[in-house]
């Protein structure tokens, strides 16, 4: 018998990619991009637009002057 690649997913890395992180939706397959070219255009895409990170506050008594 052969399993979903979905079901195959939540057995081994107990997640389910179906399932909508935030509101716990139901989530369906839309399209599948193959074409190598238009993924990397999207992951670039997706890169550009993260932030970087950012940097943590001073430490106090790093300011303090004597």
């Amino acid at each position: 018998m052969r399993r979903s690649w979905a079901q195959l997913i939540r057995g081994i890395y107990e997640v389910d990619l179906l399932v909508c992180r935030e509101g716990g939706a139901e989530m369906k397959i839309l399209a599948f991009i193959l074409d190598p070219s238009v993924i990397r255009k999207i992951l670039h895409h997706l890169d550009k637009k993260r932030s970087p990170p950012g940097r943590a506050p001073p430490n106090q008594s790093s300011t303090e002057v004597s």
